[in-house]
């Protein structure tokens, strides 16, 4: 079931389903109405982790470059994982 997420003051539907392509995750332009954050029904464990930092991550900072972004998520996600952290629900 989506829902609605707020990332630095702006809404986006929080969405995961089946993906076309070889894309784990997107992100809508904030600028975008009705925008959403899509993730990979298909994702699992640390790399589910990975995926839902980086679409965030692109929305609270969209004018980031790529591969910044998909450093700070990879390095990011592995801090949390070896944390423990671990979805639930």
């Amino acid at each position: 079931m989506p829902k609605r997420v707020t990332i630095r003051g702006k809404r986006w539907l929080l969405e995961y389903s089946p993906l076309r392509g070889d894309a784990d995750g997107l992100c809508d332009d904030p600028k975008t109405k009705g925008k959403r954050i899509r993730i990979s029904s298909t994702l699992k464990d640390q790399r589910l982790l990975e995926v839902l930092i980086h679409e965030l991550t692109h929305a609270a900072n969209w004018e980031w470059d790529e591969a910044v972004v998909t450093e700070a998520a990879r390095d990011i996600a592995k801090v949390l994982w070896d944390e423990g952290y671990r979805k639930t629900g």
